[in-house]
């Protein structure tokens, strides 16, 4: 029947996947991931990770991890966006070593991390206490040519700041101004 022809059922995919990329109620999302990995040909990995993201909204981060994990055992690989979503995980769980292995897979494969990747690791060391590592990204970052945003930034000076370091957070402030960076914002003046 024209149903079981490979385009139709792609559609299918497609169509539960986005009918899903709200907020499903969990069982359903997992009935439904069972199901596409039991198809042939396997949905894409759009359409699993469409799935995935509004289970990561619902903070069930392991579940997602747990996920991602299935889909690369069934020989879909890992694309920038969720791998991103694996870092994202990594770093909700407090498992900030392991996103930072999760971007040296991304590196690997030849995809450049964004401003959202570097503010979740960045945001992840904080949450666990280690404003050290985060500086040291931060540095990392730059002699790698990449620029983090006023985002990236305002989460170091929060940081700072909640950690009493003040005078650590005026320089930080000071560098950004000096306009080898990105020009800080009133959001980043109210932080200090």
């Amino acid at each position: 029947s024209e149903f079981h022809h490979p385009i139709c059922r792609t559609d299918r995919w497609d169509l539960g996947t986005r009918y899903y990329s709200g907020y499903p109620k969990l069982e359903d999302a997992l009935r439904l991931f069972d199901e596409m990995t039991r198809t042939k040909p396997l949905p894409s990995r759009v359409n699993f990770t469409r799935l995935i993201s509004p289970i990561v909204k619902m903070r069930h981060f392991d579940i997602a991890m747990s996920l991602l994990r299935r889909v690369e055992l069934l020989g879909i690989p890992h694309d920038e966006y969720s791998l991103a979503v694996l870092i994202n995980c990594c770093c909700q769980l407090n498992h900030v070593s392991l996103g930072l292995s999760v971007l040296g897979k991304l590196l690997e494969l030849g995809y450049s991390p964004n401003c959202v990747i570097f503010t979740t690791l960045i945001n992840g060391f904080i949450n666990v206490d280690e404003l050290d590592q985060a500086l040291s990204l931060l540095n990392r970052i730059l002699e790698q040519s990449y620029h983090p945003n006023l985002v990236s930034y305002g989460a170091l000076i929060k940081g700072l700041c909640r950690r009493g370091e003040n005078g650590s957070a005026l320089s930080l402030l000071r560098h950004m101004e000096s306009g080898r960076i990105c020009e800080p914002n009133i959001v980043i003046y109210s932080t200090i």
